[in-house]
């Protein structure tokens, strides 16, 4: 099963099984907080809802960073950075800045290998 860890979040594939059957049969002890799409230059995660709220980018400078991200309907809004409230869903709130840069080149590794 593909999975992205975010401690202590887990985001699934979304061609893995539904996120919300974690609610039944736990991955290593632990429930999906939702779902990620690997696209050429970012990944983008989903609640469980499947409503889109972050993307992690790979800009044309080789720069990888967490946004916030949202579906207007017309198109994907991305913001310049994330937002204090996803920082706390995906669990980064309590991360300093070197952390977070490193967990951000850790997620785009370990997507790239899925």
């Amino acid at each position: 099963m593909k999975t992205l860890n975010i401690t202590p979040e887990i985001y699934l594939c979304n061609t893995a099984v539904k996120a919300t059957e974690t609610l039944f049969r736990p991955i290593n002890g632990r429930t999906a907080s939702g779902t990620f799409k690997k696209l050429k230059n970012q990944i983008r995660f989903f609640d469980l809802s499947g409503k889109l709220f972050a993307a992690l980018v790979k800009n044309r400078h080789d720069e990888i960073m967490l946004v916030t991200a949202a579906d207007t309907g017309k198109g994907i809004f991305y913001s310049f950075a994330l937002s204090t409230a996803d920082e706390k869903r995906l669990g980064l709130s309590e991360l300093s800045y070197s952390q977070t840069k490193e967990l951000e080149e850790k997620l785009w590794g370990d997507a790239s290998a899925l």
